[in-house]
């Protein structure tokens, strides 16, 4: 289930997602993954948080932008990262030593 590699957290108005690998550690590749193929459809989410100013125009856009990473995301995991990665992986905001 693709739900147990991306968990989702948080108040709906306000959502977290994680990114986990085919052993279910946490994921920077992964993470990188999905900001990659959202960012190609047009929407930039490394959270979501949702507004009144959003309309449902937004919303769709955005949940189709998901709906197809998640999609790659569930190719990455059977083929490989490697083959679906344009870049190096994102880092955590907070490292040690930045």
């Amino acid at each position: 289930k693709l739900t147990e590699h991306v968990p989702i957290l948080g108040r709906p108005c306000c959502l977290v997602y994680g990114s986990k690998d085919n052993e279910l550690k946490p994921s920077q590749p992964f993470r990188t993954l999905i900001l990659q193929e959202t960012i190609k459809r047009g929407i930039l989410a490394s959270s979501l948080v949702i507004s009144y100013s959003h309309t449902d125009e937004d919303v769709d856009r955005t949940v189709d932008a998901f709906n197809e990473a998640f999609r790659i995301y569930r190719k990455a995991l059977d083929e490989g990262i490697e083959k679906y990665l344009a870049s190096r992986p994102v880092k955590p905001v907070w490292r040690k030593f930045n």
